[in-house]
């Protein structure tokens, strides 16, 4: 009889015990799928916001195109808005996704995009005549090139997201290409190796 009463306690604990492993297991491997989940969808709505960028530099890479084959101008493109507070968002979020490589490119991003406003702005001291603006060309050479970088590093990180590392590899004239083909710019090779030329000119 007590023999029986002390096998029907330990096979009741046991079961206990194995209903709780089998619970613990299930409950974290719930939770492992659902930030799974979580971090696929933040993933995806990073990769939206980079390509957004992108986009928006490319459209003002063809308009400071323009600008610089018209310096004389009634209208002109004006540097992209981007809202640092989203992506330090994601990156913060991510951080076990996006490498330190990452890190870099936005912190150099958060840099370039005052660069570029700042030589945007300091295009328009130019003499105007008439209704029009005349754009310094040297100015806007700075600013294609460094549109076009912005351009080429963010492309690359989406591209080489695992393997991506922010480094310089490749002349300014082949950043232009890469950067034209990212955005379905149309590039002259002689065109772009004059706007180099004066961007090595004048870039300090």
């Amino acid at each position: 009889m007590l023999e029986s009463i002390v096998s029907g306690t330990i096979a009741g604990l046991l079961a206990g015990i194995i209903s709780t492993f089998f619970g613990i297991r299930y409950a974290t491997h719930l939770s492992e799928k659902q930030n799974k989940i979580k971090e696929d969808k933040l993933l995806e709505n990073y990769h939206a916001e980079i390509d957004l960028i992108i986009y928006k530099h490319g459209q003002w890479l063809k308009q400071l195109i323009v600008e610089l084959k018209s310096p004389m101008a009634d209208k002109f493109g004006k540097p992209v808005e981007i809202d640092f507070n989203i992506v330090n968002f994601y990156h913060r979020n991510l951080i076990g996704v996006l490498s330190s490589e990452h890190r870099k490119l936005i912190s150099w991003l958060e840099l370039m995009s005052n660069v570029l406003k700042n030589n945007s702005n300091t295009r328009f001291d130019g003499k105007v005549e008439s209704s029009l603006l005349y754009l310094p060309t040297h100015h806007t050479s700075i600013l294609i090139v460094d549109v076009c970088k912005v351009i080429y590093f963010l492309s690359k990180s989406m591209v080489n997201q695992k393997t991506f590392i922010f480094d310089n590899s490749f002349s300014n004239l082949e950043i232009c290409r890469l950067a034209c083909e990212f955005t379905n710019t149309e590039f002259e090779d002689s065109w772009f190796s004059s706007v180099v030329n004066e961007y090595q000119e004048n870039h300090f």
